[in-house]
Parts: structure tokens; sequence; C-alpha cells
């Protein structure tokens, strides 16, 4: 079974980031009603700009994650898996 690596986190958070800046980008093609759910422009913005806060959370945790494996571990490279150094730092290896 494969693990993640600490490199991960950051990627995940440049991802969510970048997909947050896309949704910012094309609120104002929103159009007047939404066919499928009813939703006034409005509605549809606001529901959006939910959606961004909450993808903004996830960006936030990894970034913290990955600060937290640089600097506890001071990681040169990119390939440390996640589970070995939770292992090391709770002394368990």
């Amino acid at each position: 079974m494969s693990h993640m690596i600490y490199e991960d986190y950051r990627k995940s958070a440049l991802k969510h980031l970048k997909t947050c800046e896309f949704m910012l980008e094309n609120l104002d093609k929103i159009p007047a009603v939404d066919n499928l759910d009813g939703l006034s422009k409005e509605e549809w913005k606001n529901h959006v700009l939910r959606n961004i806060f909450y993808l903004t959370g996830y960006a936030a945790e990894g970034i913290i994650n990955y600060c937290i494996y640089k600097l506890a571990y001071g990681i040169r490279g990119n390939n440390l898996d996640i589970e070995r150094l939770n292992m090391k730092l709770f002394k368990l290896i």
C-alpha cells in the first residue's frame, strides 16, 4: 500500500487554491437563472462562495501540514513517507 509523502500536502494545497482562483474568476459568468436547481444568480453566487471558503480550509490544512513536516524534520528531499515521519514524531521507531 502506498502512503502519502509530505510533498503531497503542498501539491494538494496548490490544487485547492487554483480551483478557488478559477471559481472566483468565473463568478461573473453565472447565468441569471440556474435551470437545474432554479437558483437565482445571487443564490448560485453565494453557493459558489461558500464552496470557495470550504476549499480554502483544505488548502490551509495542506500548507500547515507541509510546513510542520518540513520544519520539524529539516527535510531536504520530497519523498519521505508520512507514516514513517509520524512514527518518528511519536518515537515509535
